[in-house]
């Protein structure tokens, strides 16, 4: 994941133009929103806290996994 840092600032600078420059992180940045949206998209990276309203007890979310732990294996 760090070469991505090292990657992406190469190719930015590679590009000479600068109204093009600015279309390849818009695109890179894209990429990564939904590389990342779509990764982390699952119930088992569902943000939990006490002081949010739908907060869902420890037997909730031990049943959530147990319901859902096959796409974990995948």
């Amino acid at each position: 994941m760090f070469c991505y840092v090292y990657i992406w600032s190469v190719i930015i600078k590679s590009v000479a133009l600068k109204k093009l420059r600015y279309v390849t992180l818009g695109c890179l940045f894209a990429y990564s929103v939904l590389r990342f949206g779509l990764k982390y998209n699952t119930v088992f990276y569902r943000y939990d806290n006490i002081l949010l309203f739908n907060y869902e007890d420890e037997a909730q979310r031990r049943g959530t996994f147990n319901r859902y732990k096959n796409l974990f294996d995948k």
